[in-house]
């Protein structure tokens, strides 16, 4: 088993789904224990091979273990740019906004410094992807520590 809590900057597994959805009511404990993906009213459940139809939208899910702290609070800047394959090579293809994970912008209540985690996640409609093969970078800066880590999700997306 990995361990996350170890000091160093580090994601758990990227999780990749092709929806998210939310559960209504409350979940008991034998609920949770059958539904692994069940996190609070939050449920996914992970693709079995990264194959996408243009009308999919991608998502990805992951936990940031370690960030550094500044008055309790991280300085974490989350970036995802995607990148086509093709028999030349691979080329640059777009990206998103870049998510800053910081004090203003966690949720409340979210106590960074006792769980040394945060969560990390992306929604992408797939629509203006043409169909082909691309890698997904995930990077992830963190400037209190001045560290930064990448993470590379393989996805196909059929015409």
């Amino acid at each position: 088993l990995a361990n996350y809590w170890n000091g160093e900057l580090t994601t758990s597994t990227v999780v990749v789904t092709p929806s998210i959805d939310m559960v209504q009511g409350n979940v008991s404990a034998d609920e949770q224990r059958q539904r692994p993906y069940l996190f609070g009213n939050t449920e996914f459940v992970p693709s079995p091979d990264n194959k996408f139809k243009k009308t999919d939208e991608l998502n990805v899910v992951f936990q940031v273990y370690n960030p550094g702290l500044e008055a309790g609070q991280p300085k974490v800047t989350i970036e995802y740019s995607f990148h086509q394959k093709s028999a030349e090579g691979e080329k640059y293809f777009n990206k998103t906004s870049p998510q800053e994970m910081n004090g203003q912008t966690l949720p409340p209540g979210l106590d960074v410094a006792t769980m040394q985690m945060i969560p990390g996640g992306q929604a992408v409609p797939l629509g203006s992807f043409p169909a082909g093969d691309y890698r997904m970078e995930i990077k992830i800066t963190d400037a209190v520590n001045k560290k930064t880590i990448t993470r590379d999700v393989l996805f196909s997306v059929a015409g």
